[in-house]
């Protein structure tokens, strides 16, 4: 059988990943998110995954509920710890050896990303997306984005 695209991207994503590293994913990421539970299980067991403002160690528990908001409750069953924006920042200043992921409806040749929407009049998007959702403050406070 052969792997789907999004197969190729996850275990892209988990082979570019360390042991030891820390991994903030972005909201609603399931490419992302396998990618990085793939190294995490593969080759990663002390690795943290940062997770819908969860820190999280999932080496022992390979099976993870998909769930897509940023405050959904589930997250908090493989919790470590559990941090809210403020606190997520104050550690992220603290750690400069992460890595983190976001997604984006468009991406252009230079990695500028497109979290807005798409259509021609700003006012009536065609598909709106979920904003920037500290994107700016992750990106600046990580070794990799």
């Amino acid at each position: 059988m052969m792997p789907t695209a999004k197969e190729i991207m996850a275990a892209f994503i988990a082979r570019d990943v360390a042991d030891g590293e820390e991994i903030f994913v972005g909201t609603n990421l399931p490419v992302i998110r396998a990618g990085a539970l793939l190294a995490h299980l593969h080759h990663g067991p002390n690795m943290r995954v940062m997770l819908a403002h969860t820190r999280t160690n999932l080496y022992h528990a390979p099976v993870m509920e998909h769930f897509e908001m940023l405050t959904d409750w589930r997250a908090a069953r493989w919790a470590e710890g559990y941090f809210n924006d403020n606190d997520i920042v104050l550690y992220q200043k603290s750690r400069r050896h992460a890595l983190f992921f976001v997604g984006a409806l468009q991406v252009d040749p230079f990695g500028n990303t497109n979290l807005i929407g798409l259509g021609a009049d700003r006012r009536h998007l065609r598909l709106r997306g979920p904003g920037a959702i500290a994107t700016t403050t992750n990106a600046t406070y990580v070794t990799r984005f």
